[in-house]
C-alpha cells in the first residue's frame, strides 16, 4: 500500500515540474529536488519547514550573489559562500534547511557570468517554486491521521503481548524474542505519537479530544513499563512458596491491565497493584544481586499505577471512549492507507 507521504511527494514533484516549465524556469528539475526535500510528516512541521526553507533560500541566494559579484566565481569563493551559509543557518536555527541553502548557493554561483543576475534570480525562483508547492500540497492534500496508524500498531502489540505472556505461562520464562519485538514496536509507536501531538496542535478538535490523545499516547508508556517489570522479574530468584505465587499473581494482574489498555477497554475491577507488598519484599530480600531489579520494578509499578488510574477515569466517563473510537472508524473508512 502507498503511504500518504509517498503520494504527496510524487504529486509535489509533478506539480513543481509543471509550474517551473509553465513559468519558463530552467532547469525545472531543481524545483522537483526542492519539492522532494520539503515534504514533512505533519502540517505544522510542513509550514515551519517551508518558511525556514524560503528564508534559508533567500540567505543562500544573497550570499551567492554578493560573493560572486565582488570576488568572482572560483573554487575558494564557492567554499567561502558555503561556509557563510552554514554559519548563518546554524545561527538562526534553520538546521533542516542547510542542504537546500547549499544547493541554492551552488546553483547560483555556477550561473554564466555574462548575465549573472538574471540566471541567479531564475535559479532562486526554481528553488522557491519547489518549496512553495510542497508546502501547499503537504498542508492541504491528504493531511496525516496518526491516530489510525497508532491503533494499528496497538493491534500488533496486542497480538505480540498475548504470545509473550502465553509462553511465560507455559514454561515460566519471558522470552527475549517477543520482548525485543515489542520493544521495536514501542519505538515505532513513539515516533507516531510525537507526530500525532505535533499534528494536533495545528488543528481544531472537539472538547475532550486532546485528553483522548494523551490517553492514546500513554499506552506506549504502560507497555514499556510492563516489559521493564517482566524483564527484571525474570532476574529474581523466587524459589518456591508464598512469595513466588504472590509475585505470579501480581504479574498476571498487570498483564490483564495492560491487555485491557491495549484493547482500549475498561480495566478489570477485581485487581489492584499491591505496591506495598513489592516494597516489603524488597526490604526482606538479602540477595544484593536483586536489589537493582526490585528498584526498577517498584519504580515502574509506581508509574503504571498513576497512568492506569488516569486511563480508567477517562474511559469510565460516558462519551469519552466513543470519541476516539468513532474518529478512528471514520479515519479507517476514509483513508485505509
Amino acid at each position: 500500500m502507498f503511504g500518504r507521504r509517498t503520494i504527496k511527494t510524487a504529486i509535489s514533484v509533478m506539480a513543481s515540474l509543471f509550474i517551473a516549465n509553465l513559468l519558463g524556469l530552467e532547469p525545472a528539475v531543481f524545483a522537483a529536488v526542492a519539492a522532494a526535500l520539503s515534504i514533512q510528516p505533519t502540517n505544522k512541521r510542513s509550514m515551519r519547514y517551508a518558511v525556514e526553507q524560503v528564508q534559508a533560500n533567500v540567505a543562500g541566494a544573497l550570499i551567492g550573489v554578493i560573493i560572486a559579484v565582488f570576488f568572482g566565481v572560483h573554487l575558494y569563493t564557492v567554499a567561502l559562500a558555503i561556509i557563510i551559509v552554514i554559519t548563518l543557518t546554524n545561527l538562526f536555527k534553520w538546521k533542516d534547511s542547510i542542504p537546500l541553502s547549499i544547493v541554492t548557493v551552488i546553483f547560483i554561483m555556477e550561473a554564466p557570468t555574462e548575465d549573472f543576475l538574471y540566471f541567479s534570480w531564475n535559479r532562486f525562483m526554481i528553488t522557491f517554486v519547489g518549496v512553495a508547492v510542497s508546502g501547499v500540497i503537504n498542508t492541504v492534500l491528504l493531511p496525516p491521521k496518526y491516530v489510525t496508524h497508532l491503533r494499528r500498531l496497538y493491534e500488533q502489540a496486542l497480538k505480540l503481548l498475548i504470545t509473550y505472556y502465553s509462553k511465560w505461562q507455559a514454561d515460566g520464562v519471558f522470552h527475549l524474542k517477543e520482548m525485543n519485538a515489542l520493544k521495536d514496536l514501542i519505538n515505532r509507536t513513539h515516533q507516531f505519537e510525537q507526530w500525532m501531538r505535533e499534528q494536533s496542535k495545528s488543528e481544531v478538535h472537539p472538547k475532550g479530544y486532546y485528553k483522548g490523545l494523551y490517553i492514546e499516547s500513554s499506552k506506549n508508556d504502560i507497555l514499556s513499563d510492563f516489559l521493564l517489570i517482566t524483564e527484571h522479574y525474570g532476574r529474581i530468584s523466587w524459589g518456591e512458596g508464598e512469595a513466588k505465587e504472590k509475585s505470579r499473581q501480581q504479574i498476571k494482574g498487570l498483564y490483564e491491565y495492560v491487555l485491557a489498555v491495549m484493547a482500549h477497554t475498561n480495566l478489570p475491577k477485581e485487581f489492584q497493584i499491591d505496591l506495598q507488598w513489592w516494597k516489603e519484599t524488597y526490604h526482606r530480600s538479602v540477595d544484593p544481586r536483586t536489589e537493582q531489579s526490585f528498584s526498577e520494578i517498584i519504580s515502574a509499578l509506581g508509574r503504571m499505577e498513576k497512568r492506569l488510574r488516569r486511563y480508567n477515569r477517562y474511559v469510565g466517563k460516558e462519551g469519552n471512549l466513543s470519541l476516539i473510537n468513532e474518529e478512528n472508524r471514520w479515519f479507517a473508512w476514509r483513508w485505509r492507507w
